[in-house]
């Protein structure tokens, strides 16, 4: 993952890595609620469901970037990448989209650099 958001990563490591593994709604609920912001939001869990699903979630975890910070969505590619990238790219100066094997359908979306200052 930190191969794929290059230049973004630290160069000495990973010290305060944080990993929270629970529902992703109610995580971007609870982090927001508490003013949370991260460097690094990585969101795998809505992967083929069209849309529907993912686009209230990435816009919601949008909200936990810090200001130089990246959010890195799995989609699959022909079904959700571009409604992703779409609702994305007003949020984030740099919006593109990393295929993760030339053979597969999957895809990291990665926004970079969010628009609006965050409190």
């Amino acid at each position: 993952l930190v191969q794929q958001v290059g230049h973004h990563a630290p160069r000495d490591g990973l010290d305060g890595v944080e990993y929270l593994c629970t529902d992703a709604e109610t995580a971007a609920e609870t982090l927001a609620a508490a003013r949370r912001r991260f460097d690094f939001v990585m969101e795998d869990v809505d992967y083929g469901d069209g849309g529907e699903r993912s686009v209230p979630l990435v816009t919601a975890l949008a909200g936990l970037v810090a200001r130089d910070g990246v959010l890195v969505a799995n989609r699959h590619r022909r079904r959700e990448a571009a409604v992703v990238i779409a609702a994305l790219r007003p949020l984030f100066r740099e919006v593109r989209e990393r295929r993760v094997r030339r053979e597969g359908e999957n895809v990291l979306v990665v926004a970079a650099r969010p628009r609006a200052p965050r409190p």
